[in-house]
């Protein structure tokens, strides 16, 4: 394997969701978040209010009384569908200061028709006939699921100036943990998979059963399933740019070997500065 192949399998780990490692079919009541002091919302799209007293972007409305709640930062929440294809949006009525992580990437949320151009190339069980996905935007790329769930909170965030629907897109910070792949769709002729669920946390630690306990987070592995300490390493250095030797060499529980074997020493040997991204 060439030095530049290594490098790019690196970065492509470092950037790449993580996934559980559940053990078969899972259960969204078994990863779903407990709520306390929940509601049901529904992202009232700008098309449906009347024309002689438009909304911008729309709003999100608390049910049954359909209270406002746009801007709401829900300290936790959970978007998906039932099998037979109707949504749900649950979240909490209690309001925090700020949701997700704070420096982690943007992750923006939202229901995604099959009139918008996907159709299933092989569906789940009971979601034969669903015509509605959730799709999970994060460092631009989509990822399809029937369940999102968010046991940092989001925010009920809207686009009024986005220069289509959606405009109502729940938001938060945090990496991507994707759950076992549920099915297959085709979105304009480019084959997806589609995941049973997408927690949305911050990295490390372990995500929360509703009924209790805590599931350990799986090392990350690359496509041909390796786990690199090199690269969990160089995620997780405290300084963001620095010379090479110097990168290298406040990498915690790395031995010199694999340094060594990734190349990295070689790769940026004529760098005079390199940053923790490139690095891992």
């Amino acid at each position: 394997m060439s030095y530049d192949q290594i490098i790019r399998n690196a970065l492509r780990l470092a950037k790449a969701p993580r996934r559980f490692a559940l053990g078969g079919e899972a259960d969204p009541k078994d990863i779903s978040p407990s709520i306390s002091n929940p509601v049901s919302v529904f992202p009232k799209p700008q098309r449906m209010f009347p024309s002689d007293a438009p909304v911008p972007g729309g709003q999100y409305l608390g049910m049954p009384d359909k209270q406002d709640m746009t801007g709401h930062k829900s300290a936790v929440a959970s978007i998906g569908v039932h099998p037979g294809g109707k949504p749900y949006f649950n979240a909490s009525k209690d309001a925090v200061d700020q949701t997700g992580t704070a420096g982690k990437a943007k992750t923006k949320t939202n229901l995604f028709k099959q009139k918008a151009g996907w159709s299933w190339q092989n569906a789940p069980e009971g979601h034969e006939d669903t015509n509605t996905i959730v799709s999970v935007e994060h460092r631009g790329k989509h990822y399809y699921a029937l369940n999102a769930h968010f046991p940092k909170g989001v925010d009920f965030a809207r686009y009024e100036k986005a220069k289509s629907e959606p405009r109502l897109r729940p938001t938060t910070t945090g990496d991507v943990f994707l759950g076992p792949q549920a099915g297959t769709i085709s979105v304009r002729g480019k084959e997806h998979p589609v995941y049973h669920h997408v927690v949305v946390k911050a990295d490390g630690g372990a995500v929360g059963y509703a009924s209790g306990g805590d599931v350990d987070q799986p090392r990350q592995l690359d496509d041909r399933g390796f786990y690199s300490a090199a690269a969990e390493a160089a995620r997780s250095l405290p300084q963001a740019k620095g010379s090479p030797s110097q990168m290298m060499a406040t990498m915690k529980g790395v031995k010199p070997s694999e340094l060594e074997w990734s190349g990295a020493g070689k790769a940026f040997a004529d760098q005079k500065t390199v940053n923790r991204d490139d690095l891992a």
